[in-house]
């Protein structure tokens, strides 16, 4: 099954949480980012396991730690097979807005919950 989300953040100079994911089994999908605004938006993926620290999922320059230039959009994939959580930081110099929609696959029983709200 694949759940969908859309939503736009007004995105500041100080790095801030765009979205966080609970994990239920690996997480696997893909994020649409797109800066609407005049300013460069930095942004990266991160995941927590357990207890531990906030991690970097990759290092600088790579598809999962980036920036999107002023009114361009980026397409990412994920998976993260084992993180209990993953989310994703950003912050822009001087500020912009950022839009977002996220397709998610997740793996259902025939009759289950909808996984469609995790506390995270």
């Amino acid at each position: 099954m694949n759940v969908s989300v859309t939503d736009c953040q007004s995105v500041g100079e100080t790095e801030a949480s765009l979205l966080t994911l609970a994990n239920q089994g690996a997480l696997i999908g893909s994020l649409v980012l797109r800066n609407l605004g005049a300013n460069k938006l930095n942004y990266r993926f991160q995941t927590k396991t357990g207890d531990a620290d906030w991690v970097d999922a990759d290092e600088s320059g790579t598809a999962l730690y980036n920036t999107v230039v002023a009114g361009a959009a980026k397409t990412l994939s994920y998976t993260f097979p084992s993180a209990t959580k993953v989310r994703i930081q950003v912050s822009a110099s001087g500020g912009t807005v950022v839009s977002f929609s996220l397709t998610r696959q997740v793996a259902r029983a025939s009759g289950g919950k909808l996984p469609l709200v995790a506390s995270v």
